[in-house]
């Protein structure tokens, strides 16, 4: 019995590194948060792939999640933006070519707007 869980973890262990090993080899990018505006009490941090593209921006105050984080696609479009205060959400909005479709409140009422093609 131990030598049957042992043979399939191995299995299960060697398909984890052989994706690993494929999405290395195939270029996929992973993001880096390497570029940070530390000047001051507010820091804001960009987070690009290893081609340049910006993936997100986050801000911080006091050592806090503060402001807008938002987070783009690889067209450059917003696909969504959270609002913190204090370290805590406030609110989050989706967008779908660059127009808002979903907002979600820090109590979790979900408001979906007109022209999405969603409602």
């Amino acid at each position: 019995m131990v030598r049957i869980l042992l043979f399939s973890g191995w299995r299960h262990c060697r398909s984890i590194l052989l994706v690993l090993v494929f999405l290395l080899l195939s270029g996929v990018s992973f993001a880096s948060e390497d570029e940070c505006d530390t000047s001051g009490r507010k820091v804001q941090c960009v987070i690009r792939d290893s081609t340049g593209y910006v993936l997100e921006i986050h801000r911080y105050k006091d050592g806090m999640k503060w402001g807008s984080w938002e987070k783009f696609n690889y067209n450059g479009e917003l696909i969504e933006k959270n609002y913190y205060r204090r370290g805590e959400r406030v609110w989050t909005f989706y967008y779908r070519d660059e127009e808002l479709i979903k907002s979600i409140n820090k109590n979790g009422k979900v408001k979906t707007f007109k022209g999405c093609g969603c409602v």
